[in-house]
């Protein structure tokens, strides 16, 4: 998967309407190897909070 791939999807995701009377969508992406890391700073998404948690980070 590129960028441009990765960037219509998660804009098709937040574009969709909520469900069960959500206000807002949240999505978990869970990138094991890392492959993304570098790239994830370049994604366009429009009013968009980026929330980036790493292994060593504790809820």
């Amino acid at each position: 998967m590129n960028l441009n791939q990765i960037n219509t999807a998660l804009r098709e995701k937040y574009q969709a309407p909520c469900r069960d009377g959500a206000k807002r969508h949240i999505i978990f992406w869970y990138d094991a190897k890392g492959d993304f890391r570098e790239v994830v700073d370049e994604l366009e998404l429009a009013e968009v909070k980026l929330c980036l948690v790493f292994y060593r980070d504790v809820f």
